[in-house]
C-alpha cells in the first residue's frame, strides 16, 4: 500500500499508462504520448481529489476585498 498521496497518484498514474497500451500484436490508437498524458493528468485529479477528501480546502471561490473578482483558496488547518 502506497505511504503517501503522492505515491498513490504515482501509483495510479502508471497503472493508467500500462491500460491504454496497446494488446500485443494489435495496432495501438493511442499514442505513447497520450498515454503519458492520460497518466499525468490521472495522477493530478488524485492528489486534487485526495486533498478535497482530506479536508484540506475549505473554500474556494471569489475575494470579496479584492477590486475584481480573484479565485482564492482557503485551508482549514495550518499549513505543513
Amino acid at each position: 500500500m502506497p505511504r503517501s498521496p503522492v505515491s498513490a497518484a504515482v501509483a495510479v498514474g502508471c497503472q493508467v499508462y500500462r491500460w491504454t497500451a496497446p494488446a500485443p500484436g494489435t495496432v495501438g490508437t493511442t499514442t505513447r504520448g497520450e498515454r503519458l498524458v492520460a497518466a499525468f493528468t490521472t495522477a493530478a485529479a488524485v492528489v486534487a481529489i485526495g486533498a478535497y477528501l482530506a479536508g484540506g480546502i475549505k473554500d474556494v471561490g471569489p475575494s470579496s476585498e479584492g477590486p475584481a473578482p480573484v479565485p482564492t483558496a482557503t485551508r482549514t488547518g495550518s499549513a505543513p
